[in-house]
């Protein structure tokens, strides 16, 4: 089996916070995105500061959705703005098979890997994982 979190060697990488319109508190991701045509993948350390962090410095598992569906969407933009699109707007429609499999912790080093498993027209099916170590500690 690949690696899921190795790049091939045909990759394009862009800056997912140019991508979002979130900012301050509710833009949860940061950085560069690598994309090899397979999967997007995106390394982050969660800051102690941020608002999705628990007194027990555990990460709310919301948080973990939401950092997904933010890579999505900066894929998604990173798409159609090659195409030449500029004015996007993208939905998170729903969420199924999500498994918390461990917690997961203010300076906690992850990767979030993404990959489409369906395009049709402007709708997109995403499978996703956050893994810490060798370890999946979330997948949707």
């Amino acid at each position: 089996m690949k690696n899921r979190r190795l790049v091939d060697e045909d990759t394009v990488q862009f800056e997912v916070n140019e991508k979002l319109p979130h900012r301050d508190e509710m833009l949860l991701i940061n950085g560069t995105a690598y994309n090899d045509k397979e999967k997007f993948i995106l390394s982050i350390t969660i800051p102690s500061d941020s608002i999705f962090v628990a007194p027990n410095k555990i990460i709310m598992p919301l948080a973990m959705i939401e950092m997904l569906s933010q890579l999505c969407a900066a894929q998604y933009a990173f798409e159609q703005r090659l195409n030449g699109k500029r004015h996007l707007l993208g939905y998170l429609v729903s969420i199924d098979n999500v498994k918390f499999v461990d917690s997961v912790y203010a300076g906690d080093k992850l990767d979030l890997v993404i990959r489409k498993t369906l395009a049709l027209e402007r709708i997109r099916r995403i499978k996703g994982e956050i893994i810490r170590g060798d370890i999946i500690v979330v997948q949707a």
